[in-house]
C-alpha cells in the first residue's frame, strides 16, 4: 500500500497488514510528522483516481495555455520591459559562462603548449619566452583577483 506523508508528501509502501481496518497513527520518517491514517474503499479509491485523472488534465490544459499565451507574448510584445529584462538576465548568465569557459580553455592551451614546448621550439621560435610571459600574465592576474578578493 502506497502511503503519503501529509507535511512533506513523502511517499512510503507499507504492507497492508500493519494497518487495521479501524486505521492507525503513522510517523513520517523524514519529517517526524504524525497523523492518523485509514485504509479507504475501493470505491473511494475509484473516486479519487478519476478526480486525481481530471485534476491531471485540467493542469495540462492550463500549462499548455499558459505556454502558448507566454509564446504569443513574447513574440508580439518583444518591447516589454518584463521580457527584456529577463532576456538580458539570460545574456549576462550566457556571457558569464562563456567567459568562464574561455578562461578555461587559454589555460589548457597555455598548459599544453608548455607539455611540449621542447618539441614545439624547432617549429615556433620563441615559444619558452612567450610562455613564460603567459604564466607571469595569469600569475598578476591571480594575485589581482586574491586583492580584490582581500
Amino acid at each position: 500500500m502506497l502511503v503519503i506523508c501529509e507535511s512533506c508528501n513523502k511517499k512510503f509502501i507499507i504492507d497492508d497488514d500493519l494497518i487495521p481496518e479501524s486505521g492507525r497513527l503513522l510517523q513520517c520518517g523524514s519529517c517526524e510528522h504524525k497523523w492518523f491514517f485509514q485504509k479507504k474503499n475501493k470505491e473511494d479509491q475509484n473516486i479519487e483516481k478519476t478526480i486525481n485523472k481530471k485534476n491531471i488534465k485540467k493542469k495540462v490544459q492550463k500549462i499548455q495555455k499558459f505556454n502558448i499565451e507566454e509564446n504569443e507574448e513574447i513574440h508580439n510584445n518583444s518591447d516589454e520591459t518584463i521580457d527584456s529584462d529577463s532576456k538580458k538576465i539570460k545574456k549576462k548568465i550566457n556571457f558569464f559562462k562563456t567567459f568562464v569557459v574561455l578562461i578555461i580553455s587559454i589555460i589548457a592551451l597555455i598548459l599544453i603548449l608548455d607539455t611540449f614546448k621542447e618539441p614545439l621550439s624547432a617549429h615556433i621560435p620563441n615559444i619558452k619566452i612567450t610562455l613564460t610571459n603567459l604564466y607571469l600574465t595569469l600569475n598578476d592576474i591571480s594575485l589581482f583577483l586574491k586583492d580584490l578578493i582581500k
